[in-house]
């Protein structure tokens, strides 16, 4: 009677989330948190910049996040997954930006990725590394500041940026787990982009950098 019983937990196990080295073929991670970022920006030519200058800043920003991540493990004998993903911003108020000079910020990004696991029984502990191949980056400044410096109010950058996140994901249900997670951005250049259509012309080639670091909680579903 015991033996059918291990027997029978041991196959509704193997259907759960983190139970092996290849828990799944496919899996989406659906996630949201917290975060804060430090942004650089500085001009390298053009136009004398002057101290108040949105240039040569620094600035802090909290930021909210939401993001969603398919990954394909195609290595069923190995605990290793490629993914691709999209991080969105929320929309980032003046309150929560360190300097006034600034209206709200948004980003979002497109992301390639490499997960590997550890499975502990219905746990999992799990590492990722990858790389922003595509983004965007929008400032919006504030109006009487962006006409006092001749600036566009609105300035968009392109991004390209390296990732790193440790996490820990636990089998709630077949096929479904909850997962917590620490991801960081470094080395995220930010190359500013100027629309046809702006009204004004950015005077200086302008770039930027910025390194962030979130806690983030969502829910992964594999198949």
């Amino acid at each position: 009677m015991k033996q059918k019983l291990f027997k029978s937990v041991a196959i509704a196990s193997s259907f759960f989330l983190y139970s092996s080295n290849a828990f799944c073929l496919f899996d989406i991670q659906v996630f949201g948190g917290l975060g804060q970022s430090r942004l650089n920006l500085s001009g390298t030519s053009g136009s004398e910049l002057s101290q108040d200058s949105l240039d040569s800043q620094n600035y802090k920003f909290k930021r909210q996040s939401l993001g969603i991540t398919l990954h394909i493990n195609p290595f069923q004998s190995l605990p290793v997954a490629f993914g691709l993903g999209y991080e969105q911003d929320t929309p980032i108020p003046n309150s929560n930006i360190s300097r006034k000079n600034i209206d709200s910020v948004e980003s979002g990004a497109l992301s390639l990725e490499l997960m590997s696991w550890y499975p502990l029984g219905g746990f999992a502990l799990y590492v990722k590394g990858g790389r922003i191949v595509q983004g965007n980056y929008k400032i919006k400044l504030n109006a009487q500041y962006a006409e006092e410096t001749n600036q566009a109010r609105i300035q968009k950058f392109a991004k390209t940026s390296n990732f790193a996140a440790i996490g820990l994901g636990i089998a709630t249900a077949p096929g479904i787990g909850l997962i917590a997670e620490l991801r960081g951005n470094w080395a995220s250049n930010l190359t500013l982009n100027q629309d046809a259509d702006d009204e004004q012309t950015f005077e200086m080639s302008t770039h930027g950098k910025e390194k962030s670091l979130s806690l983030v909680g969502g829910v992964e579903m594999g198949i």
